[in-house]
């Protein structure tokens, strides 16, 4: 079954983990979890054989998958009532029962599977002596290389743009989807941006030379707008078409070792139509993984027989095999881009805190969740599944990133098929079974109170929609994005009042609510949270001390609260934080605010972003020393109250561990760095930013390792 597991096995791994680690606030059940473990591995194994033709085999599926979901509920209750270490009796029978339940279900639905299915054969399939591993591209240059065969079409383009006439005029490009119009979308909005503000500014006058450009997959369309310019990109010939695919299915791999490959790959790209899309869709798929000459003539017959009636069959084909070839954790990743309103700009940033809430990635090794968040992006990106919008210059992290409209139709069509979105013509509807919602102002926010088992909601578009009235019901929400929302501060007390209610939230972010003046006490019942977003509010002035409560944080982000005074006292005691941001500091005899010394209690902590003034009681200089995990250290000076001299030693008492990576120095008026700031105290420290400061001079020879510096 193609798509069975793409939420099923997380879910699964999730389920299982925490059954093992809570089985003592379960009554009456205990006995069966071992049982009960079994059962659930052998259903999984039993619908990763299983074929999607037999309709009851469907729909036992939709049964185990709400399930899982049940269960997860439940067993994450258990793991709120740890936090508050109640070891209630009434509430573990409560949940024995349940969990009685849930075994009873899940016996009959492993009796109708075992009636229809072989047992699993179990193993890991190997592909012989005919499988080589050769090197990803990195995320960086992937989406760089992708320009073939398209010189022509930009030199073409470039000309209606540059020309000297003081005309303003039409242009359309129209081709089937796949065809990459414009080969630089990017570049044009920042034109067509640039252009709107003229117009604003000074009138149409102001536009003369200037050009608009519309993209469409009709011919009809383009005729429709009557347009000065017309154009229709040609596909790729063979030889480009070819060169295309390997630079995605064989980066940084010689000619030579191609050749056994040749064949049964020129076969493939052939049935591509010399569409780029599914050219690097497909290369993408097959480079992402070692190579076997047995896989690649599977995906070859593949291409011939599968059934997609479209206008656009062949990217579509492309684009199914490499959604069905994906692991269930990208697959599940893939799938929350359906949310996402066509050529929207998703903040990679959110989209991973989301992906950590819903529980759908989990650190590995030394990697934090929020790694392996930009991890598992940066394969969907190199698969051409994901397209990058913005990167961080120095290392090509990810910063915002979109899909392309065919890709999008597909992750909606596998969303609905999961039950975990359902669309229309429209956009996004509402059902009993939504797990996900993207929440714009054209939605009716009263219709929330039918959807029960929603996990997911995340504002798209702003507006001042009255949500607290609306969502009493969403208990098992998970994940909760209201950024930059224009509610007053009267209902943001409301609103905080009924997502204080939502007990198994994970994550939550106002970022950028303009009316949000204090967060309550209320906040500490939210157990669960792992990550809390307040970034951006301006007029938030208090924060409860209560937030300290919240023992399960990992990240916590309060940059750019500028009416935030301090922190409070308690904070080391977030043991699990990896993310610090807007650390403020108030003065030693200050009793309610957080010192510098209860850092060294963070030891999982990865990121610190910190604001010093002339207040900031720095005493314990060698906390941050002693932060051995700390990777990114960001700090902001006060320039009003601080000359760049007490800068310089304010710093000097900083040392951060031999392990940091990353510096930011924001407002630092001094022409000298602190002595740490050399290779022997920070020898893994690749970038080093010094924004918005005074005049700056890194002499010859005080930075002499590999480090690339923005001043």
């Amino acid at each position: 079954m193609a798509s069975v597991d793409a939420l099923i096995s997380p879910l699964v791994d999730r389920v299982l983990t925490i059954l093992t680690s809570q089985a003592q606030y379960v009554l009456g059940f205990s006995y069966q979890f071992e049982a009960m473990q079994a059962m659930v591995r052998r259903i999984r194994a039993l619908l990763g054989d299983s074929d999607n033709s037999n309709e009851e085999i469907v729909e036992t599926t939709a049964k185990f998958r709400d399930l899982m979901y049940e269960a997860d509920d439940i067993l994450t209750d258990c793991l709120i009532r740890e936090e508050y270490h109640d070891n209630n009796i009434v509430f573990r029978y409560k949940t024995g029962r349940k969990m009685n339940s849930i075994y009873k279900r899940m016996k009959e639905m492993d009796d109708i599977l075992g009636g229809h299915l072989k047992e699993p054969s179990g193993g890991s399939s190997s592909h012989g002596d005919d499988t080589e591993q050769f090197t990803r591209t990195t995320t960086k240059d992937c989406h760089e290389a992708d320009i073939v065969g398209l010189e022509n079409d930009v030199k073409k383009i470039k000309g209606w743009i540059l020309r000297t006439d003081n005309k303003l005029l039409k242009m359309a490009l129209w081709g089937w989807g796949g065809w990459e119009k414009p080969p630089s979308p990017r570049k044009f909005l920042m034109i067509l941006m640039y252009a709107i503000i003229l117009i604003r500014r000074y009138g149409w006058s102001a536009c003369s030379g200037s050009c608009f450009i519309i993209t469409t997959r009709n011919k009809e369309v383009a005729d429709a707008i009557k347009a000065n310019e017309t154009h229709h990109p040609k596909v790729l010939d063979d030889k480009k078409s070819w060169l295309l695919f390997s630079k995605h299915a064989f980066p940084e791999v010689k000619e030579e070792s191609l050749e056994k490959f040749k064949e049964v790959g020129k076969k493939i790209v052939s049935e591509c139509g010399g569409l780029p899309l599914a050219i690097k869709t497909i290369g993408g798929l097959l480079g992402s993984k070692p190579h076997s000459l047995q896989e690649w003539k599977k995906i070859c017959d593949n291409f011939s027989v599968l059934d997609i009636t479209e206008e656009n069959s062949v990217v579509m084909k492309s684009l199914q095999l490499s959604y069905d070839a994906l692991p269930p954790h990208l697959k599940q990743c893939l799938l929350c881009f359906s949310i996402y309103p066509e050529d929207f700009d998703i903040q990679a940033e959110k989209l991973i805190h989301w992906w950590i809430g819903e529980g759908l990635i989990h650190g590995k090794d030394s990697e934090t969740t929020f790694e392996m968040g930009f991890k598992h992006l940066s394969m969907l990106v190199s698969r051409c599944l994901v397209e990058v919008v913005d990167t961080r210059g120095y290392d090509g992290r990810v910063y915002s990133c979109k899909m392309h409209d065919l890709v999008r139709d597909l992750t909606l069509a596998m969303a609905g098929k999961e039950k975990v979105c359902s669309f229309d013509e429209e956009g996004q509807k509402l059902t009993s079974d939504s797990r996900w919602l993207g929440f714009t102002s054209e939605m009716d926010a009263q219709s929330l109170n039918k959807t029960p088992k929603l996990r997911a909601l995340l504002q798209t578009t702003n507006n001042q929609a009255q949500l607290h009235s609306n969502l009493g019901s969403l208990c098992s929400l998970r994940a909760l994005d209201l950024s930059s929302n224009k509610l007053d501060n009267v209902a943001l007390k409301k609103l905080l009042r009924w997502i204080s209610s939502l007990e198994r939230l994970a994550y939550l972010n106002l970022s950028g609510s303009k009316g949000l003046e204090e967060v309550p006490d209320s906040i500490s019942k939210l157990r669960n949270l792992q990550i809390l977003v307040l970034s951006g509010c301006r007029k938030l002035s208090k924060l409860s001390p209560s937030i300290t409560y919240l023992k399960r944080l990992i990240i916590l982000d309060l940059s750019s609260c500028d009416k935030l005074p301090y922190l409070p006292h308690g904070l080391g005691s977030l043991s699990q934080l990896q993310q610090l941001s807007g650390l403020r500091l108030a003065s030693q005899s200050n009793r309610k605010s957080c010192q510098l010394l209860e850092l060294g209690k963070l030891g999982e902590l990865r990121i610190l972003r910190m604001h010093l003034s002339k207040d900031s009681d720095i005493t314990s200089s060698d906390v941050l020393s002693k932060l051995k995990k700390l990777k990114v250290l960001a700090i902001d000076f006060d320039t009003e109250k601080l000359d760049g001299k007490y800068m310089q030693e304010m710093l000097e008492q900083l040392p951060p561990p031999q392990g940091l990576e990353e510096l930011y120095l924001r407002r630092y008026h001094h022409d000298t760095l602190p002595k740490w700031v050399i290779p022997d105290s920070l020898p893994h420290l690749a970038y080093l930013c010094i924004e918005d400061g005074g005049l700056f001079d890194i002499r010859a020879g005080e930075i002499t390792w590999n480090l690339e510096v923005c001043v």
